[in-house]
């Protein structure tokens, strides 16, 4: 399993260099930074791309709309700012998105956009067996995050006990 996988910061890396280059083609200028601890099987990777991307979009929506005297007035730098971090452990995936634009609670458009948005994050986390949050801070900004458990392969087995030992045994060796 571990041959192929990838350091959680390689994989973090080529996902995001994707999603800058769609930021500057929609005309919104972020800086991001990032962190990646562990490794990702290929597996696991499919599996949360879809959330990382879908966490990413909205963040950009929450960024579309404030200028750069906005975001001087709040004390933020001149560009949208967008902190991202994977770490992955032998049971879970986490991922986590923190950025300084309008939030994910606001009114109008955004709210209606990103709650569709996390909505479908929300059940795509829930049936892979993880939890969603979203929140956004006072001011501005927000945050978006996902655990997801890695798929453990099971089988039927048989419970064997002598004394006080105990040992599983897959039905199918029996």
């Amino acid at each position: 399993q571990l041959s192929k996988s990838v350091s959680a910061g390689d994989f973090l890396q080529k996902v995001l260099s994707l999603l800058v280059q769609d930021a500057a083609a929609q005309g919104c200028d972020i800086a991001v930074s990032h962190f990646g601890e562990g490794k990702i099987s290929m597996e696991m990777a499919e599996l949360v791309m879809g959330a990382i991307i879908a966490g990413f979009r909205a963040s950009l929506r929450s960024h579309q709309g404030l200028s750069r005297a906005e975001r001087a007035k709040n004390h933020l730098f001149s560009v949208g700012s967008i902190y991202v971090e994977v770490r992955s452990t032998p049971g879970e995936i986490m991922f986590r998105l923190v950025d300084d634009g309008k939030g994910y609670s606001g009114v109008g458009e955004l709210s209606v956009g990103a709650e569709k948005q996390f909505d479908k994050l929300r059940e795509h986390i829930a049936r892979c067996g993880g939890w969603f949050g979203r929140k956004s801070f006072s001011g501005c900004g927000g945050a978006i995050e996902f655990k997801v458990p890695l798929a453990h392969n099971r089988v039927e087995a048989v419970t064997l006990k002598s004394g006080g030992f105990e040992v599983l045994v897959p039905s199918s060796c029996i």
